[in-house]
């Protein structure tokens, strides 16, 4: 699974969680999850079973965009050095199987506000699902 954020520019409605003041204008931040192709187009087991997805839930939280500087290296260093820290509120419940084989990643959510500029390192939590769908 593949969490990103694209795309900061635009204008729009949402409720950011901002740590730092904006200094260079603000823009629409966008969180997106791609659960890879083999979600949606499926793929063949080494022993030749074809296997597919109808769905493939994840729950999401406290799901973070950085501005980092340095640049955050998961391999090297152990804590991110925030400049600009913007939280997705509220836990969200996505399927990553969710659209045709060659869908765009899926919009988990977005800030519409948020300070402009280089968002490099990502957090967010994976949550037990709590009932059955």
């Amino acid at each position: 699974m593949v969490i990103a954020v694209f795309f900061l520019s635009g204008c729009g409605d949402g409720d950011p969680k901002s740590e730092t003041k904006p200094t260079a204008g603000n823009g629409k931040l966008q969180f997106r999850a791609n659960g890879e192709d083999f979600v949606r187009q499926g793929f063949v087991s080494k022993d030749r079973w074809q296997i597919s997805f109808d769905r493939v839930y994840i729950n999401l939280a406290d799901m973070t965009a950085y501005q980092t500087n340095p640049p955050f290296n998961p391999d090297t260093v152990k804590e991110i050095s925030v400049q600009e820290k913007i939280i997705l509120p509220n836990p969200k419940t996505i399927d990553l199987a969710e659209g045709g084989e060659n869908a765009e990643p899926i919009l988990i959510g977005e800030i519409a506000d948020a300070p402009t500029g280089h968002y490099n390192a990502l957090s967010w939590k994976m949550l037990k699902a709590m009932t059955k769908v």
